[in-house]
């Protein structure tokens, strides 16, 4: 006759190794929470961040007017500089006011109607310092408005020229001075960005061997208008990033101490929010509870900065087109970048593209 022995229950043994293994589970858990939802909540930051720019481009074009979001610099007593943006707010551009209103005539309205006028200032041949050819100095000029026309002007207006399918924020203006026409007025202004690569041919050849030189009347407009600053969209919520998470205007690129607007038009191309040459805009997005600056100034303080710092992500915007990536890190033992390199370097790649 066979016996069979069963076990009711676990040795003391091992009940205290299948302890000691939860404790040891538990604790590498403990340990890898905080970095694990560091990274959560920034990645959501990134995702309200560009879901709230593509919300705003999808508004352009559908109503065929410019929409898009303004990253709210705002005093916070929880937030170590008002900077470091944690509310977004969808925005619009009020309806179009076109100085130009009537077709042109005769060839005499020609020197009267209301234009906008570029002169470009190209280096001389002959010139190294800079070079021959260089654009040196760039001037625009809307004239003949009416004194009602010109006070709606101001800096934070947005010009807009059909001919070349572009779209400029004016950011300064000057005084008004009287036009050849009685009554009426001419401004010259600032833009943020000038239509350059639109202009083309009629800036000059930039070929050092047949260089255009001296003042070049660019080029003649009078198909434009003019929209006033951007405004609240009526009926729309802030919109808020996740606890402690930000946008750091102050070392994003551009970098910005005060509100910015991000605008886009109809057709999806970002209109304000840069002004660089580049045309574009990378968003630096963090964790300020973690690290309350990073010291892009100051190299060697930056590998102790980026291991306190947590995820950290770029949110860039070139033309129509939004992308995210993880900020690039420096040298971890000096805090610099090799040549051709900045935090936004993998950002940059996101947006060309494969």
């Amino acid at each position: 006759m066979t016996h069979t022995r069963t076990r009711s229950a676990f040795t003391l043994v091992e009940l205290l190794v299948a302890m000691s293994i939860i404790a040891a589970l538990s604790a590498i858990a403990i340990l890898a929470y905080p970095a694990v939802t560091n990274q959560d909540k920034v990645r959501s930051g990134v995702e309200v961040t560009t879901s709230s720019l593509k919300l705003a481009q999808a508004m352009a074009a559908r109503d065929g007017r410019p929409r898009g979001v303004r990253l709210l610099v705002t005093a916070n007593a929880a937030k170590p500089r008002p900077e470091l943006v944690t509310e977004l707010q969808l925005i619009e551009l009020p309806p179009v006011f076109v100085p130009n209103r009537t077709p042109l005539a005769t060839a005499n309205s020609l020197t009267t109607d209301q234009r906008v006028v570029f002169t470009y200032t190209i280096a001389p041949a002959g010139s190294t310092s800079p070079p021959q050819g260089t654009i040196t100095s760039r001037d625009c000029r809307i004239l003949n408005l009416t004194a009602d026309e010109a006070v709606q002007i101001v800096a934070g207006t947005t010009l807009i020229l059909p001919t070349l399918g572009s779209w400029h924020k004016i950011i300064a203006v000057g005084t008004p001075q009287p036009a050849a026409s009685a009554g009426r007025f001419d401004l010259t202004v600032t833009l943020e960005v000038y239509p350059d690569a639109q202009l083309g041919a009629a800036i000059g050849d930039p070929n050092p061997n047949t260089p255009q030189t001296g003042a070049v009347m660019a080029g003649t407009f009078y198909h434009f208008g003019v929209y006033g600053t951007a405004r609240p969209l009526l009926g729309e919520k802030l919109i808020p990033l996740p606890t402690n998470i930000c946008i750091d205007l102050g070392i994003s690129l551009p970098p910005s101490n005060a509100s910015v607007d991000i605008l886009f038009a109809p057709n999806g191309q970002m209109i304000r929010g840069v002004n660089n040459a580049s045309g574009q805009l990378f968003l630096w997005v963090r964790d300020y509870n973690k690290v309350a600056t990073i010291p892009l100034g100051t190299p060697a303080q930056l590998p102790a900065a980026f291991r306190s710092a947590g995820e950290m992500q770029a949110v860039g915007i070139r033309a129509g087109t939004i992308g995210a990536a993880p900020i690039t890190w420096p040298d971890t033992t000096n805090g610099t970048y090799p040549a051709g390199q900045d935090p936004f370097f993998f950002a940059r790649q996101e947006l060309s593209g494969p």
